[in-house]
């Protein structure tokens, strides 16, 4: 999308008097789908773009920022708006975006609050740890909860967010999937919080298998688990005889060849 697109009434310019902007009720108008900043604005405050435009219809939100010439604190790239600090660090400003995955890069140093809100991905990539979060892009109650998680604390991102969040409540598809994927990639998570989270699943594999099946479909989620370690030599006979139970066929044969795989076959021990 370009400014060309836009009709004047969902284009908000910041005024070239101000300096220091903070949200006023001009940028929350819900028409608004761009934001031009002027040469002269030097400090946005945390949140200010993050309620602009409409958060009903599918394109919510600011979707186009764009930076005038001669502006030194701000710029855009990749549809992130950054602002450059005194140490030659960036923060991320605003994400106006709707990629899939994202980069957060190595010089990024501060997220503002609310930064990305309203965001979709399904992947950010922290080039500084090289480590990567799953997000469950197609569920918005999920994402609202977890993105609050950017910028918490003075980080980049506070897992602990995301790990209480896994905690809360019922193991459902998308919070085993959660699961899965925060254990495999196990990013500033403690020795007792790894342990907390793979025994809500473990302690309970049966049941959460049978519910995974009255789902239906949930191939990925038991490779998921399996790469995790859920399903082990004594549990996997009782794990096949829930979905013996149930109409899902192809979850059945997944474990059933991952037993074969990995635990039909065991070496005699000859030794006396």
């Amino acid at each position: 999308m370009t400014l060309q697109e836009l009709s004047p009434s969902q284009i908000y310019r910041i005024p070239d008097n101000i300096v220091s902007f903070e949200l006023d009720d001009v940028i929350s108008n819900p028409e608004i789908k761009a934001v031009m900043i002027p040469a002269g604005l030097s400090a946005i405050a945390d949140g200010s773009l993050s309620n602009a435009g409409s958060w009903v219809d599918e394109n919510r939100g600011v979707v186009l920022v764009h930076v005038e010439d001669g502006n030194r604190k701000f710029f855009t790239g990749e549809n992130f708006l950054y602002e450059r600090l005194d140490d030659e660090s960036l923060k991320i400003v605003l994400y106006f975006g709707e990629d899939e995955k994202i980069i957060i890069k190595k010089n990024v140093s501060l997220i503002a609050a609310d930064a990305f809100k309203g965001a979709r991905f399904s992947e950010v990539y922290f080039e500084k740890k090289d480590d990567t979060l799953y997000f469950p892009s197609g569920h918005s109650f999920h994402m609202e909860k977890l993105l609050k998680g950017f910028g918490k604390n003075e980080r980049l991102y506070d897992v602990s967010v995301y790990d209480s969040y896994l905690m809360m409540s019922r193991n459902n598809r998308i919070r085993i999937k959660m699961t899965c994927k925060r254990l495999l990639n196990p990013i500033n998570m403690s020795t007792d919080m790894h342990d907390s989270l793979f025994a809500r699943i473990y302690d309970s594999l049966p049941v959460v298998v049978r519910d995974l099946a009255k789902e239906g479909r949930a191939e990925e989620e038991l490779r998921l688990m399996a790469e995790t370690g859920f399903f082990t030599k004594e549990n996997i006979d009782e794990v096949i005889n829930v979905l013996n139970k149930t109409n899902e066929r192809e979850m059945l044969h997944f474990l059933m060849s991952y037993k074969n795989k990995h635990f039909a076959y065991e070496e005699f021990d000859f030794s006396i």
